[in-house]
């Protein structure tokens, strides 16, 4: 169901002897949705994905997954998690299907049918019967993840799941895993330093600082303030000085400008309508208006940095 909390941490802090690793921490994942987990080196996202896969233990607070704490119901709760974390570990003498077979007989219910659905799904129908040694790195993140979804998992933990990847496994990764998320509902936790990667993919970005929660936005919201855009405007170069004169008497902020014409301003959405209007009004002729988009890696730089 869309909008189910699937993984829920509660005021979750995690000390090593006096040092708090994680201070306070305290997010939600949706079903149907990919969640970006983003932070600077050391900023305690493994320790994070370490906690919630009950690898290392809690100091305060508690993580819910599927309903089922992971403090007073451990079993339960990581019976509804499937993971990568960075490269899977495969038996590569044996093919990909007797991988798969081999992962079913540890987990109850995985049946005959359920191994096709998911090897289709991932799309490695062609190259399920060879060896995993002659695997492309691409094609055995697929078998990983085909491996991860076997039962089923309400919650699938990515940690760096593109390392190694060239731009078409990354592509292909990246749509796999909106078509999981988005059409079967499961809730996806992802964490990778490809920011570019994390703002094609995700749907909600959490950013992570010294242990501590510093945002939870949509991606839409996070990469385009509509209060604060960039426009870049090209006019007529002749008429560069006139323009800008324009610009600072009505109180817009000039970024920058050149002797071909092109100025880059600071203004809010709704404010390029007017600008467009009034500088035709002028006589002040327009070639080109439009908005720069900000990219997430600018803008996490902002939020880690500021």
């Amino acid at each position: 169901m869309k909008n189910e909390v699937i993984l829920e941490l509660k005021n979750v802090t995690k000390k090593i002897k006096k040092k708090k690793i994680i201070d306070d921490l305290s997010l939600s994942v949706h079903a149907g949705e990919i969640f970006g987990f983003l932070g600077p080196n050391g900023a305690g996202k493994t320790t994070t994905i370490r906690m919630i896969t009950g690898l290392i233990g809690i100091s305060k607070g508690d993580i819910i997954i599927h309903g089922y704490s992971i403090k007073n119901n451990f079993t339960n709760a990581v019976k509804n998690i499937g993971g990568i974390i960075e490269n899977p570990d495969l038996y590569k003498y044996l093919s990909g299907y007797q991988n798969l077979k081999h992962y079913a007989r540890m987990m109850s219910g995985i049946t005959e049918n359920r191994i096709k659905e998911v090897v289709e799904t991932i799309g490695l129908t062609e190259s399920i019967n060879n060896e995993v040694r002659t695997y492309s790195l691409g094609m055995r993140q697929r078998l990983g993840l085909a491996q991860a979804l076997l039962h089923q998992p309400s919650l699938l933990i990515l940690d760096e799941p593109t390392n190694g990847l060239d731009p078409e496994g990354i592509h292909e990764l990246r749509d796999y895993l909106k078509e999981i998320s988005h059409e079967e509902g499961v809730a996806i936790l992802i964490s990778s330093h490809l920011l570019s990667e994390m703002q094609l993919m995700c749907d909600r970005i959490g950013v992570l600082k010294k242990g501590k929660l510093v945002t939870i936005q949509d991606v839409h919201s996070i990469i385009n303030d509509d209060q604060n855009l960039q426009v870049k405007i090209n006019v007529e170069p002749r008429q560069t000085s006139q323009a800008i004169e324009f610009l600072t008497n009505n109180g817009f902020d000039i970024i920058s400008s050149n002797n071909e014409g092109t100025i880059l301003i600071k203004a809010s959405k709704k404010e390029i309508p007017f600008i467009n209007q009034q500088l035709a009004k002028t006589d002040i002729l327009v070639y080109n208006i439009g908005l720069i988009e900000q990219t997430l890696e600018e803008q996490f730089l902002k939020i880690t940095e500021g």
